[in-house]
């Protein structure tokens, strides 16, 4: 999965600022590869740890992308970021009735289905952010 950000040069400071609004993350950096690796490191921090993270810097435009191994963990830390929700907050805004659930995807303790990851993604989704899932077959080791 990947996610989309913004980098902007600030002229007065001439710091780079990093946005990421589907995880309500905001980060800087004193170069372009400064900024995007602050903008990594804070993804990292903020799944815990969990799951690699890899940045994908798209030059000569104010964009790029962060992605993880693990969708559901992105997913996840933009459900843990919208400000002031508690877990039944954040059940009501995907439509679910179980607060716990909201839980169990934030922690990793359980996956949703494709349909449901994909209406978890259209209701957090920002109509400024661009999501990118890919799917990919992993064939089992004997």
């Amino acid at each position: 999965m990947k996610v989309q950000g913004m980098i902007l040069k600030d002229s007065k400071s001439n710091y780079w600022a990093v946005e990421i609004p589907f995880l309500c993350l905001h980060t800087q950096g004193k170069s372009r590869k400064d900024a995007l690796d602050m903008a990594q490191d804070a993804v990292f921090e903020l799944i815990e740890r969990k799951s690699k993270i890899s940045t994908l810097d798209l030059p000569g435009t104010d964009s790029f992308y962060v992605s993880s191994e693990n969708s559901l963990l992105l997913i996840a830390a933009g459900i843990k970021q919208r400000k002031g929700q508690s877990y039944r907050a954040a059940s009501k805004k995907i439509g679910s009735s179980s607060p716990n659930a909201v839980k169990q995807y934030t922690s990793g303790t359980i996956s949703p289905s494709l349909d449901k990851l994909e209406e978890l993604i259209q209701k957090l989704e920002n109509s400024d952010t661009e999501i990118v899932i890919s799917i990919t077959s992993r064939k089992k080791t004997a």
